[in-house]
């Protein structure tokens, strides 16, 4: 969640490690340049930098990534939906409820695929179909292109921005947080 931020006691409790372990971990994440740190009253307030390298950012990302693949229970889904597009570009965002942590049994897995040209759209959704048509598990998604997932970011109620504001990167997260980069290097944030 690229413009979520935390305190470090929020870092600490969201992590489940104590204060000072957390603490010395910002520290080093604000030596490689990855989160920016701001003193407000007594609390320091911590936000991904995202002028950073997106290779630093991509890699976090990555871990983030697996960590809850491995525990969702349809991962083996989004590994299917790998290997289909294997050799293409592609960005795989999941959002909405899984993203937040707020899914219920019934609810409902919404991926947002960008694509770098538009030609693709139409293949990738069909072999996105191809694996998702054959499983009892809703899932809801769209294919559109980096420039438009760009432009989307902007739009109020876009799944663009929902994607910006909560998404976990399930593929390209290198090219992902460069477009977010550009977009916050052109909203001047």
């Amino acid at each position: 969640q690229p413009y979520k931020t935390y305190s470090i006691r929020n870092l600490s409790r969201l992590i489940k490690t104590s204060y000072a372990l957390t603490y010395g971990s910002v520290q080093s994440l604000i030596k490689k340049k990855l989160i920016n740190m701001e003193k407000i009253g007594n609390s320091s307030i911590c936000r991904l930098n995202l002028s950073a390298d997106p290779r630093e950012i991509a890699i976090a990302s990555l871990i983030h990534s697996k960590k809850y693949l491995d525990k969702a229970d349809f991962g083996y889904l989004i590994k299917e939906i790998q290997d289909k597009l294997i050799g293409r570009f592609y960005i795989m965002l999941l959002f909405g409820s899984h993203a937040k942590g707020k899914a219920g049994k019934d609810s409902d897995i919404d991926l947002l695929f960008a694509v770098e040209h538009s030609e693709d759209i139409e293949k990738t959704r069909k072999n996105i179909m191809s694996v998702i048509s054959s499983t009892k598990k809703k899932i809801d998604f769209d294919v559109i292109t980096t420039e438009w997932l760009l432009k989307m970011f902007d739009e109020k109620d876009s799944v663009g921005r929902e994607a910006l504001l909560a998404s976990i990167v399930l593929r390209g997260a290198e090219s992902y947080y460069g477009l977010v980069n550009t977009y916050d290097k052109k909203r001047g944030y």
